[in-house]
């Protein structure tokens, strides 16, 4: 099994899907629901998600995403003033609330007894502010989850997201398919780790790491080298960030090359130099998140015109 959205068909997994959430209706909300056996469904129409949030997994070479807390319309009428969370953070006692961190408490150990993490560092749960376009979207398979409550059919769903769709998602909401290589350059290691950190939280695990300009340079001039965008630390030993710039902007093949530059300079003429030399982003630290992935999506407008992606000479 090498893929989240195989792992949620799981006899075993969806058993325990159904478990927490009857748990949590049962005894933290004292609802009398009475569950029955859960099911894979497909919907004919794409169905929309509004979620609090999504457990990210990501493995070697593996990655996914679980939405966490959906249900029907039916079923929100019904648990009225239990489902569905205060967005002004008041009623911390929702069910959607809880259903973010119980799912992800108890999906955490199969993900990682099925082998699709490592370890518990590859689990992210990531939420409301930080979603950003993954908050909203739309799918037509999921697994469901029903129960019988006075009377009435309910159902909470769990979506199930394959790698195309996952692909076609993050290119939408980033500009960039979870499958591209980003170049990262950066001499401070504290840095290099926050990017790290950021980029793989969203599904790119396909990092080139390279402490200096050098050694970026180096790699840039592989013929082998393939990549689709450069985030890069503006002074740098042996190698600054404007001279990589200048170096991606001279080859051909790169033209079109997303390049974000990372800098804690505010100095406007160092700014205006970047943007004549064909920078497609710039940002200042300290930086968070939301910061990174919308100037990436920003910066990917550079290379529609052309292929990203393209050899090196």
């Amino acid at each position: 099994m090498n893929d989240v959205s195989l792992f949620l068909q799981d006899e075993e997994v969806m058993k325990k899907i159904q478990s927490t959430l009857t748990e949590l209706l049962q005894k933290t909300f004292s609802l009398a629901v009475v569950p029955k056996p859960p099911k894979v469904v497909t919907f004919d129409n794409p169905m929309p998600l509004d979620s609090l949030g999504h457990l990210r997994v990501n493995g070697e070479g593996k990655t996914g995403v679980i939405p966490l807390g959906f249900s029907d319309e039916a079923t929100e009428r019904a648990l009225e003033g239990v489902f569905k969370a205060d967005t002004s953070g008041s009623n911390a006692g929702s069910l959607e609330t809880y259903t973010l961190k119980a799912l992800s408490s108890a999906l955490s150990p199969l993900l990682l007894k099925y082998g699709l993490a490592k370890d518990s560092q590859s689990l992210i749960t990531i939420t409301d502010g930080n979603l950003m376009g993954w908050k909203s979207f739309s799918f037509t398979k999921a697994i469901q989850i029903p129960y019988t409550f006075n009377g009435k059919e309910l159902a909470l769903y769990v979506p199930i997201l394959d790698a195309d769709r996952r692909a076609e998602l993050s290119q939408s909401i980033f500009g960039f398919s979870e499958t591209a290589t980003l170049l990262v350059a950066d001499d401070s290691p504290i840095i290099m780790k926050l990017s790290r950190q950021i980029l793989q939280a969203y599904g790119y695990l396909n990092l080139v790491e390279c402490t200096d300009g050098e050694q970026a340079a180096n790699y840039l001039s592989n013929p082998g080298a393939k990549i689709d965008v450069v985030l890069s630390d503006w002074r740098m030993p042996k190698f600054t960030g404007i001279q990589l710039l200048k170096l991606v902007r001279s080859k051909i093949e790169f033209k079109q090359l997303p390049v974000v530059m990372i800098t804690g300079e505010r100095n406007k003429p160092e700014v205006l130099q970047a943007i004549q030399e064909g920078v497609s982003g710039y940002i200042v630290k300290p930086y968070d998140a939301r910061t990174l992935m919308e100037t990436l999506k920003k910066a990917s407008n550079h290379g529609k015109s052309a292929p990203r992606g393209a050899k090196a000479a």
